[in-house]
Formats: structure tokens, C-alpha cells, sequence
């Protein structure tokens, strides 16, 4: 699964049911590719994210392959991010974290 900048689109709020669509949408070890966009808190769309709130949200079901800064938009330099996660074989979190 791939997606670009949507993650930012999502309200802060909402954010947890996003995750929980992905991780329905994805069979054990499938895999999720994401460019975010991390901006500040601000009233949006976008709404503001940073590397913290999406490792927080992902890294319980999902293994980190690989991060890197994506080529962007001049605008938007430095502020992009690409993290390429694949799914956990279990469902739910790693051990000694809360279920959902």
C-alpha cells in the first residue's frame, strides 16, 4: 500500500482509526509505504504531525524497513519524510504494549 501526504489530512483524532484501516487492509507481512508530511500543529488540513506521532501510532504493528527523505516540492524541502513499514506477522502490539 502506498500513500502520499494523506496521513496530514487526517484529523489528529481520527488518526488511530487510519491505522486500524491499514492494518485491516494489509495481510501479515504486507507492506505500507508512506511519504509524510511533517509540519507543525496548525488547523488544517493539513493537520501538523511529526515523526514521533507516526512512529507512536505504527511502530506497535508494523516494523520499520527503511526512512529516508523523499526528493519533494521546493515548498516542501525538509519537511517530507518516507517511512516504509511492514506489518507485524501477529495482530495486535508487540509484547508489553496495550491492545486495541
Amino acid at each position: 500500500m502506498f500513500e502520499h501526504t494523506l496521513f496530514c489530512a487526517i484529523q489528529p483524532a481520527e488518526r488511530d482509526l487510519y491505522v486500524r484501516a491499514v492494518r485491516r487492509w494489509l495481510k501479515p507481512g504486507g507492506h505500507y509505504l508512506a511519504v509524510n508530511y511533517l509540519i507543525p500543529d496548525r488547523d488544517g488540513p493539513p493537520f501538523g504531525t511529526t515523526r514521533a506521532e507516526v512512529w507512536q501510532r505504527f511502530s506497535p504493528y508494523f516494523e520499520l524497513v527503511g526512512e529516508w527523505v523523499p526528493r519533494s516540492y521546493p515548498n516542501r524541502a525538509g519537511l517530507e519524510l518516507m517511512l516504509w513499514w511492514k506489518k507485524r506477522p501477529k495482530a495486535g502490539r508487540v509484547s508489553g504494549a496495550a491492545s486495541s
